[in-house]
């Protein structure tokens, strides 16, 4: 936008509402732009809050302004007739006329029950699962991330004790600091021939993604936040310590429905709301010049929508051809 137009907007919104009068067709701001006058009425501004909760009325009356001057800019660039103003316009007029007439049919309890068995099977896992950890490990591990042997394993685990000391004296407050905390005896192990590895261990079960021998350890953890005593696997010592303990669920889709149903019917009504809506945006004759479709559009004008964007630019004429040379 020019200087010139931010200037307008400036001066106007230092006039605007200090408080708004009460809603009804009188005029709140009257507005001469460089390419005309315009107004903006009290039930419009109404009707933009109620769609924008979240902004104030002196909000809500500068993006009125702004929208108005960038579409003023737009007619007068050419823009008004463009086939993507159009199509624009077909697709705003689509999703309000849907909003009116779809949305409220597609409720949690008019989800079909096929839909929802369906996501029922794709998400098994989180209504049906034994009990599950979740956490962080630290690994004092030999040559070739295996377990020592002889003294060296004897210092692995001496280290680890140092490490699970230093932890206890000062407890990291989450997963990442405590992975942190491991990871500054990397030069100390290395001193010695040892490596460590500090690592995320995500959620996993009982008879899961590791070594049996961890997983029987890292179930006897009864507590979250405290690092464990090091104990051995096949890959060498280990502290772990447990951000979370996820309690077996054993959920029947006839149990799990009504949560499913309520999770499911905002992105399932999203995605149908926008396959309806191409469709409607592309049919003849143009649903936008339908009766009473253009009071419905959110009043925020398409084509200053797309200039915003970026979406269009001018069009400037080609060219003219030079004429032939002369023999």
């Amino acid at each position: 936008m020019s200087s010139a137009l931010h200037g307008l907007l400036g001066a106007l919104l230092a006039l605007a509402l200090g408080s708004l009068p009460a809603m009804a067709a009188e005029p709140v701001a009257t507005v001469r732009g460089p390419h005309g006058v315009f107004t903006i009425e009290a039930d419009r501004l109404q009707a933009y809050l109620e769609r924008h909760p979240e902004r104030t009325p002196r909000q809500a009356l500068h993006d009125l302004i702004d929208f108005e001057l960038l579409a003023a800019e737009a007619r007068a660039a050419g823009l008004e007739a463009h086939p993507e103003v159009a199509a624009a316009g077909d697709r705003a007029a689509a999703a309000a006329w849907l909003r009116g007439t779809f949305e409220p049919t597609w409720t949690a309890e008019q989800l079909p029950e096929a839909m929802v068995r369906e996501s029922y099977e794709k998400n098994r896992a989180f209504f049906d699962h034994p009990q599950l950890r979740r956490g962080a490990h630290i690994l004092v591990t030999g040559p070739g991330d295996r377990r020592p042997e002889g003294a060296l394993d004897d210092a692995a685990q001496a280290l680890a004790e140092q490490i699970r000391a230093a932890l206890l004296a000062d407890p990291p407050q989450s997963a990442d600091a405590f992975r942190v905390a491991g990871a500054a005896f990397t030069a100390q192990a290395e001193a010695q021939g040892l490596a460590i590895k500090a690592q995320s261990l995500g959620t996993f079960s009982r008879r899961g993604r590791y070594a049996d021998e961890f997983e029987d350890a890292a179930f006897a953890i009864e507590g979250v936040g405290v690092p464990s005593a090091p104990f051995p696997s096949r890959f060498g010592w280990h502290i772990v310590r447990l951000d979370e303990i996820i309690p077996e669920k054993r959920q029947s889709f006839e149990e799990a429905e009504a949560e499913l149903r309520a999770r499911i019917v905002p992105e399932v009504r999203r995605l149908q709301f926008l396959r309806l809506g191409d469709r409607l945006a592309q049919g003849l004759p143009p649903l936008r010049e339908a009766p009473g479709v253009r009071g419905l559009i959110d009043p925020i004008p398409l084509d200053a929508v797309a200039v915003r964007r970026g979406l269009l630019v001018p069009q400037r004429p080609p060219p003219a051809e030079a004429p032939p040379a002369e023999p």
